[in-house]
């Protein structure tokens, strides 16, 4: 584990910032297919959002969290409020597995109508999480993810 301090330039946070912005446009990407009658998401399509699920969730909580939490840790500013954001992170995660687990193979196929509503509580998931990792990004005084600029990958990235 890194334990060096972690700012906006760190390669980690870059890459974190990068997979966010993956998983939201691929996020799009799949809603916007569900909401249109003729073109339905094909397998390769949600496995490869399901696979950006895994690799953010995981890649937050075991390089990203870690980090944050040694940093806190080190000016003995861990409190209730950083705790719970924790907790809060961790059944995000939780709700994030699930879906993958329910939909990494093509069982979406078999039920749309059930795949367009968990697609939709996924959706409120990551924004819940997103909140959640930019309060405890600001807790540890690092500069708030939604004031980094940073090239967003083309949707041809995606699916390569």
């Amino acid at each position: 584990m890194n334990n060096a301090y972690l700012t906006t330039q760190d390669e980690q946070f870059q890459e974190w910032i990068t997979l966010r912005q993956l998983l939201l446009r691929a996020y799009c990407q799949l809603s916007r297919c569900m909401s249109t009658p003729t073109a339905k998401p094909s397998q390769k399509h949600v496995e490869a959002f399901c696979q950006l699920l895994i690799d953010y969730a995981s890649f937050g909580h075991f390089c990203i969290y870690e980090r944050l939490l040694d940093m806190l840790n080190s000016v003995g500013a861990v409190d209730n409020h950083i705790e719970e954001l924790l907790l809060e992170l961790k059944d995000t995660t939780n709700a994030l597995l699930y879906f993958n687990d329910l939909h990494e193979t093509d069982s979406h196929l078999v039920d749309e109508a059930r795949f367009t509503r968990l697609l939709s509580k996924v959706g409120e998931v990551i924004a819940e999480r997103l909140d959640l990792e930019d309060n405890l990004v600001a807790s540890a005084n690092v500069a708030p993810v939604h004031f980094i600029k940073k090239k967003i990958p083309t949707s041809a990235m995606l699916y390569a």
